[in-house]
């Protein structure tokens, strides 16, 4: 959890998620869209779902304050589930499954 902090930190202090926030709004990308897609893609670039849920968090929190609290906790619902996408061996949650499903 620390080191996804750490990471989101690094990213937003460089610019990223202002750079993400800017290319949403020229693409005209659905927020929701873009929270899965930045997450989904951390997952996959980490393999963490945990540090794709904290940083992608971080790169799309400037995005959320001009939305409805339903739309926030839909952009939520995205992170995470853009965040547990392609669950691979090196995952703990696979593990997970394995050892308890036999």
């Amino acid at each position: 959890m620390g080191a996804g902090g750490g990471f989101k930190q690094t990213l937003v202090g460089a610019g990223v998620g202002d750079s993400v926030a800017k290319f949403a709004v020229g693409a005209h990308l659905s927020v929701l869209l873009l929270g899965w897609l930045v997450a989904a893609g951390l997952r996959l670039a980490t393999g963490s779902a945990t540090v794709a849920t904290v940083t992608a968090a971080g790169i799309v929190a400037p995005l959320a304050p001009g939305l409805s609290p339903t739309h926030v906790a839909l952009l939520a619902l995205a992170v995470g589930a853009g965040s547990l996408i392609f669950s691979h061996v090196n995952d703990a949650g696979f593990w997970l499954v394995k050892s308890c499903s036999g």
